[in-house]
C-alpha cells in the first residue's frame, strides 16, 4: 500500500504544481523520501537476491565474464571491508537518485511531474530490479544533456563509454549522436519544420518497415555477424516473444507526446528538442526489434527515459493558441490539454499497478493481490512465507530472512532433516546446482558430484 500512497501523493503534487507553484524546499523533501524509499529496501524486486549473490562471491562473478567490470568494482569497495549487501544498495540509491535529481531539476519545468514519471515507469523495471542497467541509463541521460547545454558531443561519448562498464547494453546509446547534430543543424530543422507533417507520415512508414523486417528475421541475420561477446549477450534476450500490451502502451505514449509537442510549437528548448528526437529514434528501435520483448524493452529504455522530461513540459508549454487558423482549436485548447494530461497520467499509473503485478508474479509471491508489498531492510525477515525463494539463490534469501536453508546440505548432514520430502530424478537434478556445502558455497557437496544424491533421496 506505500507504493501506491506515494504514487498518488507525486501525482497530487504534479497537479498541484501545475495551478500554482509549490515552495522551493518541497520538491528536495518529497525527491528525499522518494530515494530513502529506494535505498532502504529489502528483498525487493526480481533480482535484489541475484545481485546480493554477485556482491557475495566477487571472485567468482568477476573470472566468470558475465558481469561487468566497473559494476564489480563498485562491489568491491564495499565488499572489501566486510560491509553488508545492503550498505552497497544504499550507496548505489544515493548515487542513482542524486543523478536523477539534477537531471529532473535542471530539465523539468515541472519537477514534481518529473519524478512522477520516473516513479511509475522506472522504479519498479529498473531502479529496483535492473540495478546496473538502471545506473547506465541515467549517466546517458545526464551526458545527452550536458553534450546539448555545454554543445560539446564528448560529454555524451564519455557517458557512454562510463556506462558501458556498469552494462554492456549501453553501448546502443552511440544512437543519440543522431539527434545532437540533427538539433544543431538549423537549416534541416527549418526545413522539417515547414514539413512537419511529411516527416511524421516518413516517420509512421519507417515504423511499419521496420517491424516487417524485424518479423522476417531481420535481426538475426544482423546478430550474426556480431563480436562472440555480444552475440552471446543478445541471444540470452531472444527467446521471449513480443508483448502486444507492452507495443500499445508505447504507440499511446508516443501518440501523446508527438501531440503534445506539436501543440507546444515553437516554445521548446534545445534540450526539449534533443530529447523528443531521441524519443523518435528509440521508437524506432523498439519497432526493430519488437518481436523480442526483453531485449527490445531494454534497449528502448536508454533513449525512452527522455519522456521524464518531455512529459512534464510539454503539458506545461502545449497552448494551441500560438495557431491562428483554424479558430477551433484555440477555443477547444483547454479541454484537449486536459483530456490529455488526464489520459497520459491514467496510463501512468495503470503502467505502475501493472508492473506491480508482473514484479509479484517474477517473484514468485504466493498472494495474488496487484498491491506489490514493500519491505525495509528492518522488516526482511517478514519475507519469509510471503514467497518463494529465488531460483539459484536460496542461500542468499534464507540467510536475509535468517531462516534454515531448507536446501542445504553440509558434510555429514542428515539429509532426511535436511531435504523436502519429494523424491527427484537424476534428469530433474541438474537444474537444482544450488545445492553446495555449508564450508564452502563455491564448493559442490561430495555427495552431489558423485551423483549419489538422487539415488539417496529416492
Amino acid at each position: 500500500m506505500l507504493r501506491l500512497i506515494i504514487l498518488a501523493a507525486l501525482l497530487v503534487l504534479a497537479i498541484i504544481e501545475y495551478k500554482k507553484p509549490l515552495n522551493k524546499t518541497v520538491f528536495p523533501i518529497v525527491f528525499g523520501v522518494v530515494t530513502l524509499f529506494l535505498a532502504l529496501r529489502g528483498g525487493q524486486g526480481t533480482d535484489y537476491f541475484s545481485y546480493n549473490h554477485i556482491y557475495n562471491d566477487f571472485e567468482a562473478s568477476w573470472t566468470s565474464g558475465q558481469y561487468e567490470y566497473g559494476y564489480l568494482v563498485l562491489n568491491r569497495i564495499f565488499s572489501f571491508f566486510d560491509l553488508p549487501f545492503w550498505s552497497f544498495i544504499l550507496f548505489y540509491s544515493f548515487l542513482l537518485m542524486g543523478l536523477s535529481y539534477i537531471i529532473i531539476s535542471k530539465t523539468c519545468k515541472n519537477k514534481f511531474m518529473g519524478l512522477f514519471v520516473l516513479y511509475s515507469m522506472y522504479f519498479l523495471q529498473f531502479f529496483e530490479n535492473g540495478i546496473r542497467q538502471a545506473l547506465a541509463m541515467v549517466i546517458v541521460l545526464m551526458g545527452l544533456w550536458l553534450a546539448t547545454k555545454k554543445e560539446k558531443i564528448w560529454f555524451l561519448l564519455g557517458a557512454v563509454v562510463i556506462a558501458y562498464f556498469i552494462h554492456t547494453s549501453a553501448v546502443i546509446a552511440v544512437g543519440m549522436i543522431i539527434p545532437y547534430v540533427f538539433v544543431k543543424n538549423e537549416k534541416l530543422r527549418h526545413f522539417l519544420r515547414k514539413h512537419r507533417y511529411v516527416l511524421l507520415i516518413v516517420f509512421a512508414l519507417l515504423c511499419i518497415g521496420l517491424t516487417v523486417f524485424n518479423y522476417l528475421g531481420f535481426l538475426e541475420k544482423l546478430i550474426e555477424v556480431l563480436p562472440a561477446s555480444f552475440r552471446e549477450r543478445f541471444i540470452t534476450y531472444l527467446s521471449r516473444d513480443s508483448s502486444i500490451m507492452a507495443l500499445l502502451s508505447r504507440i499511446a505514449f508516443l501518440a501523446g507526446i508527438v501531440f503534445l509537442y506539436i501543440g507546444s510549437r515553437d516554445k521548446h528548448t534545445n534540450i526539449e528538442k534533443t530529447f523528443f528526437y531521441t524519443y523518435l529514434l528509440g521508437f524506432l528501435l523498439y519497432c526493430a526489434l519488437s518481436r523480442f520483448d526483453i531485449i527490445s524493452s531494454r534497449l528502448n529504455a536508454y533513449y525512452k527515459i527522455t519522456e521524464i522530461c518531455l512529459i512534464p513540459n510539454c503539458l506545461k508549454t502545449f497552448d494551441f493558441a500560438t495557431y491562428k487558423k483554424p479558430n477551433w482549436l484555440r477555443i477547444i485548447r483547454r479541454p484537449i490539454k486536459y483530456a490529455t494530461a488526464l489520459g497520459m497520467c491514467t496510463l501512468l499509473c495503470f503502467m505502475y499497478v501493472k508492473t506491480c503485478k508482473d514484479v509479484m508474479n517474477q517473484s514468485n509471491y504466493y498472494s495474488e493481490s496487484y498491491v506489490y508489498p514493500y519491505y525495509s531492510i528492518f522488516e526482511i525477515k517478514e519475507l519469509y512465507g510471503k514467497r518463494g525463494a529465488p531460483y539459484y539463490m536460496n542461500k542468499e534469501f534464507y540467510d536475509s530472512v535468517e531462516r534454515p536453508n531448507p536446501r542445504y546440505i553440509g558434510y555429514g548432514d542428515n539429509l532426511s532433516n535436511n531435504y523436502f520430502s519429494s523424491p527427484i530424478s537424476s534428469q530433474e537434478f541438474e537444474e537444482f546446482d544450488c545445492y553446495n556445502s555449508e564450508s564452502n558455497y563455491g564448493t559442490l557437496d561430495p555427495l552431489t558430484e558423485n551423483g549419489y544424491l538422487p539415488r539417496i533421496l529416492s
